[in-house]
């Protein structure tokens, strides 16, 4: 009984705490009191509103969007209140793209005309946005071979996040130059998000590469994405000290070698457990561990040998 008296006590005092902070416009703190109750209770319609009003006051605009889209998809009686939020959410995200195309397709519905008036400023906002970072990108791309890795790298991952996916004969083109194992992994798989299509050549950590873009699975689904989980288990069993930095080391090695794979020298594909087998090998040597449980044979040695390329060609 003590179990369901105790809830609404809760629920009064931590309402009226934050009732208090909002009319305080203390939101940092009113975060704090919604997560609190997030804990005890669920929250009511009104109250979920409120934690949206907070995570935008407070700047926290991927978990915004991610309650947003909670919302929406649940059926939040506030639909016009709630689609407003999730919009803005993807213009402080940058992602202009998607504002400009759910606005769009909303103005294809029979949308409230208040609402319209609202989200019309907004798309305005985003396309004027997007055309002048598009501007920017232009100028940007042509320096891109001049550029550092480090600067390389961090420039692709913001035309993925930014969905700037009007690039593609460009990213086709440097594919073909000489660039860092990860830059092209970052290409590859912004092609792919682009919806690119057709064949490309490239060469990769001393290989000649030819790929069919509809056949070719992103990064994180790749084979060696397979492989991983037996060799996390290795070390959780025996190494479990190591398992972090070897998670790390995997991820690492998964950008440097995406879209290659392990092959023999009749260019047959190793299966995945001797392929697994023989990262562990390497990595138990790689952190001096002194017990070695796996017999290294002919297969794992070839392996090996390409893991040592890699990691070269990484340096």
């Amino acid at each position: 009984m003590s179990e369901i008296i105790i809830f609404p006590k809760i629920d009064d005092g931590l309402n009226r705490q934050l009732e208090e902070a909002m009319a305080a416009q203390d939101y940092e703190r009113a975060y704090d009191i919604i997560h609190e109750m997030e804990r005890h209770i669920e929250l009511s319609h009104k109250q979920q509103l409120i934690k949206l009003e907070i995570l935008q006051h407070i700047g926290s605009f991927i978990e915004l969007r991610e309650e947003a889209s909670i919302l929406l998809n649940q059926g939040h009686p506030s639909y016009d209140v709630i689609i407003r939020y999730f919009l803005e959410s993807l213009f402080a995200l940058e992602q202009y793209q998607t504002v400009i195309e759910l606005i769009e397709s909303l103005r294809s519905e029979d949308l409230d005309h208040g609402l319209m008036m609202q989200l019309l400023p907004l798309y305005d906002a985003a396309q004027h946005r997007r055309n002048e970072r598009d501007k920017r990108s232009t100028g940007q791309l042509q320096q891109f071979l001049q550029w550092p890795v480090s600067r390389q790298l961090h420039y692709m991952v913001e035309l993925i996040e930014g969905e700037q996916f009007n690039y593609c004969s460009t990213v086709r083109h440097l594919l073909g130059q000489s660039l860092h194992p990860k830059v092209q992994t970052l290409m590859i798989e912004y092609l792919l998000l682009a919806g690119a299509e057709g064949k490309i050549q490239f060469n990769k950590l001393e290989q000649h590469v030819t790929i069919n873009l509809a056949d070719l699975p992103h990064v994180q689904e790749s084979r060696l994405a397979a492989v991983w989980p037996h060799v996390i288990d290795w070390f959780d069993m025996h190494a479990p000290a190591q398992s972090p930095a070897v998670s790390e080391w995997l991820n690492d090695q998964q950008m440097m070698r995406y879209p290659l794979d392990f092959k023999d020298s009749t260019d047959m594909l190793y299966d995945i457990e001797t392929i697994a087998e023989a990262y562990v090998i390497y990595l138990t040597r790689l952190f001096a561990l002194e017990e070695e449980t796996l017999q290294e044979t002919a297969d794992h040695t070839a392996i090996i040998r390409a893991i040592e390329r890699t990691e070269t060609a990484g340096s």
